[in-house]
């Protein structure tokens, strides 16, 4: 084992060019599910391409974080050894929860806007981050580490609106080009008053001979879902709730 250890060896060099490679691509991959969120050239499947992405995401990195970890290790075995076992030892709350993080996120339910029962909260997903999410509800936004959620389980409950998600069913009563609509729509959408900027709307083409949009939006509070669908009315266009899932 020692000689083969050896033979390994990597230099800072290597260490420096082997993260900028393994870290450019994986904003890549963040640009590129960006860019395919904000389009409708690529219709319904942008959707399809966004999950498998944001699943590719899910895997490369920690995938990143371990290759990486492992060349800095074989630089200076011992000493970098002994570094990484005292980081490990002083952080291994956060990598418990990252872990459980990786394997929570593979649970389609775990998706922005779904509604979610835990042991001790029910509420609408309204952040996932890379050590635990946030459910957001009457009372406001709690924090839940991915470790509990394991530990402790959870449920997806029913679509009912809750804590301010929506789905809205837009559909223009004009012969304007869905392009134009949809530029316009996003434009008026930036100067709404009722939206949480926290969480960008999304905007998504269903209907391309009838220019209907379904919006995902985050409303500052529940009672402001009426004064909104109020709004995109007087803006010229059919506006409904739609089922939320």
């Amino acid at each position: 084992m020692e000689e083969l250890l050896n033979d390994i060896q990597f230099s800072w060099t290597d260490l420096l060019l082997i993260s900028l490679a393994l870290v450019g691509f994986y904003f890549l991959l963040g640009f590129l599910r960006k860019i395919i969120s904000n389009t409708t050239v690529l219709g319904r499947s942008s959707r399809t391409i966004k999950d498998i992405i944001a699943t590719i995401l899910l895997i490369y990195e920690p995938m990143v974080l371990l290759v990486v970890g492992t060349v800095f290790l074989l630089i200076n075995p011992l000493f970098h050894g002994v570094i990484l076992l005292v980081l490990l030892l002083s952080t291994f709350p956060y990598v418990k929860n990252y872990t459980s993080g990786r394997i929570v996120q593979f649970d389609p339910a775990i998706r922005l806007g779904n509604r979610l029962g835990t042991r001790l909260y029910e509420g609408v997903i309204a952040e996932t981050g890379r050590l635990g999410l946030r459910l957001r509800n009457s009372e406001g936004l709690h924090f839940i580490t991915y470790s509990n959620l394991l530990t402790d389980g959870y449920s997806l409950l029913a679509s009912e609106e809750i804590g301010g998600y929506y789905r809205l069913r837009i559909k223009a009563k004009d012969s304007e080009s869905k392009i134009d609509h949809e530029l316009r729509l996003r434009d008026l959408m930036a100067t709404n008053p009722f939206l949480d900027w926290n969480h960008r709307p999304e905007l998504r083409l269903v209907d391309n001979e009838e220019a209907t949009f379904l919006a995902k939006i985050l409303v500052k509070e529940d009672s402001h879902l009426s004064d909104m669908v109020s709004l995109i009315r007087e803006w010229g266009y059919q506006c409904t709730t739609a089922e939320n899932k």
